[in-house]
């Protein structure tokens, strides 16, 4: 079977898109001859002239194959005299591909990131110490800031064959057992979604994970303060004269707002505040190692 390549036309644009991006196109069409006493596959076809999508264009490496369209040339023709015309398009916007499959599955991950803002009532810094007034007492309720929180969300194609479809639920909520996207232990929580598609002879999963990132952690930390203190082994209510033994107001009179409590259940003095002030870390999130999770 012989075969005859021949290129017999090509052109170009260069365009200024809106956003003010320079865009160049090249398009190259070949006409192929062969004798084959059979109609050559399109996949023989590209092989023959040997571009394939994704390739880079030979005078502008910056630009690559976006589309391949395989179709009679110039006229209907018939085996042992078959004639093709192909033409090859590259751009500098094309996309380029992960792989040269077809197979949804093997798409690359394809990330976005961007800030979330919510407004928050803190009782702690940045730097996890406990905030408090001029008097050595928290604020009642703690006080409203906008933090800005990281997320990143990553999407995914993911075969049928071997997907535990239970995955996206039971992993969802958890946090980080080890460092990820940057991101300290228990400081990124994940949330999964998934979608089943039927395309062509296709079955595959659409996976979309999102990543929240709080940099103070996402298991729950409630200030260890209260209305009751531990005294030799006694847990008894606290009293004003318990905060300021100095003081001449009222000292045997309950305290009304919670008090700080070192560890071992005593109120914190006041000249030991905010140093010695602590929180409690409930273990309310299970932890996963991201990595392991396929994105």
């Amino acid at each position: 079977m012989a075969i005859q390549i021949g290129l017999i036309a090509e052109d170009s644009d260069t365009t200024i898109e809106g956003d003010a991006r320079i865009v160049a196109n090249y398009s190259r069409t070949f006409r192929l001859i062969t004798d084959s006493v059979t109609r050559l596959t399109e996949f023989a076809i590209k092989s023959a002239i040997g571009i394939s999508i994704g390739s880079p264009y030979p005078n502008d490496w910056f630009a690559t194959c976006g589309s391949i369209t395989i179709g009679p040339g110039p006229e209907m023709t018939r085996p042992p005299n078959l004639a093709y015309h192909v033409k090859y398009t590259w751009s500098t916007k094309a996309v380029f591909p992960n792989t040269y499959e077809t197979d949804p599955s093997l798409v690359r991950t394809r990330w976005s990131l961007k800030p979330s803002i919510q407004t928050r009532y803190v009782i702690r810094d940045r730097n996890s110490v406990m905030i408090l007034n001029a008097a050595g007492q928290p604020f009642d309720g703690g006080i409203p800031v906008d933090v800005r929180l990281g997320q990143a969300v990553a999407r995914k194609y993911k075969p049928s064959i071997g997907y535990n479809q239970n995955d996206a639920l039971a992993n969802s909520g958890k946090l980080n057992s080890l460092t990820f996207l940057g991101g300290a232990p228990k400081t990124v929580q994940v949330d999964i979604e998934s979608t089943e598609h039927f395309e062509g002879g296709y079955h595959f999963w659409e996976d979309q994970a999102t990543f929240a990132y709080d940099p103070l952690g996402w298991q729950p930390k409630p200030m260890n303060a209260g209305f009751f203190q531990k005294k030799a082994g006694i847990v008894e209510r606290i009293r004003n004269r318990d905060v300021d033994p100095a003081t001449t107001v009222d000292p045997d009179g309950l305290v009304q707002e919670p008090e700080p409590l070192l560890t071992t259940g005593a109120i914190v003095p006041l000249g030991s505040r905010p140093a010695s002030c602590n929180f409690i870390e409930v273990d309310a999130y299970e932890t996963i190692d991201m990595n392991t999770l396929g994105y």
